[in-house]
């Protein structure tokens, strides 16, 4: 009897078991159909469970940190200093270059602006001869269109440039997503930095309605062209290609095709970039960096220093630096694998 009564008890928790399993199960498969926040926070924790290994990236991340800012000085810096840091990047054979800044106003170090400043000190000769000095706007787009550098913009839906007046230097050829960010209006850089730059790229990235960042804008609408999302720009000109090709919900980049939703968004799997990917500004400024350390990689430049704006949160992280969010996506385009599909 006890032989019989132990095997009913094992019967009973198999079957309490497998009910626990179905309804797991269920539930795991109801969240994925239910979609929204419930399917957002279970990718979240799965993305927590499993981060995107991001080892062998072919990107790299020039941070303007903390240790940078305090031997340079506070931000804005000088343009010297950024067409240093930008020559330095280049002779260490970087593929592409790119800013994840905006360089809206002219330099205020300019000769004409220093000599303004002392007005009752320089004689008018003195202040003349200072004025025709050439300015640091002018070294740092001769710079710039040295090397293959890609600089920002940010579109907007009532401020700053008619799209209409920028250049554009990629060809984007078939149909915007159907709900594709469209933006009138876009915040630029100077006109001599922007005529010097090899493309142009949106650094536009809202979060989902939580707060989180978890898609990366690949394209978007400027006034009645399409734009190309930083990241993608900055691939293009890595890869030497001339178009980016849409259709059926995905792009092309040469032969790599990046899928993308109704947004023109890249869902990322989020990971953590690597020490190895990660250079302070101010070790390139001083020569420390060995003289192939960037050679064939797509490099980045912004700020990671503590006080800046560009603070982000990621499904992995609850405070990151937006410009690493700009490096995975450029790493996933790169690679043509990293992103999160829904299952069918």
């Amino acid at each position: 009897m006890a032989s019989r009564f132990g095997s009913d008890a094992k019967a009973r928790l198999r079957r309490v078991r497998l009910a626990g399993l179905l309804g797991a199960l269920v539930a795991v498969i109801g969240l994925l159909l239910l979609g929204g926040w419930p399917s957002r926070k279970l990718f979240d924790e799965w993305q927590q469970m499993g981060p995107r290994n991001l080892a062998g990236t072919r990107v790299h991340v020039v941070a303007i940190d903390d240790e940078s800012l305090k031997a340079v000085g506070p931000w804005p810096w000088p343009r010297y200093h950024l067409a240093r840091l930008t020559e330095e990047i280049g002779a260490r054979g970087a593929a592409v270059i790119g800013f994840d800044i905006i360089f809206a106003e002219r330099d205020a170090l300019s000769p004409d602006i220093f000599a303004g400043m002392y007005q009752d000190t320089l004689t008018q000769s003195d202040r003349a001869r200072i004025g025709a000095l050439p300015t640091w706007d002018s070294a740092f787009s001769q710079v710039i269109g040295t090397h293959p550098v890609v600089l920002a913009r940010i579109g907007d839906d009532n401020e700053g440039s008619d799209p209409a007046q920028l250049a554009s230097e990629a060809v984007v050829r078939g149909a915007l997503p159907p709900n594709a960010k469209i933006y009138r209006r876009a915040h630029t850089n100077i006109a001599n930095l922007d005529d010097a730059a090899r493309g142009y790229g949106l650094i536009n990235g809202p979060p989902d309605e939580d707060g989180v960042v978890r898609r990366v804008p690949l394209i978007a609408r400027l006034g009645d062209a399409p734009a190309p999302a930083l990241a993608l720009e900055m691939a293009r000109v890595a890869f030497g290609e001339e178009e980016i090709r849409l259709s059926n919900g995905s792009l092309m980049l040469g032969e790599r095709r990046v899928p993308m939703d109704g947004e023109g968004r890249l869902r990322l799997h989020f990971g953590t970039m690597p020490p190895s990917a990660i250079t302070s500004a101010v070790d390139l400024l001083r020569k420390g960096v060995p003289r192939d350390a960037l050679a064939g990689k797509a490099v980045l430049i912004g700020l990671t220093a503590a006080g800046t704006s560009d603070i982000v949160s990621t499904p992995i992280e609850a405070e990151s630096f937006g410009i690493y969010s700009q490096a995975q996506a450029l790493d996933v385009i790169l690679r043509g694998k990293g992103w999160l599909a829904r299952p069918a």
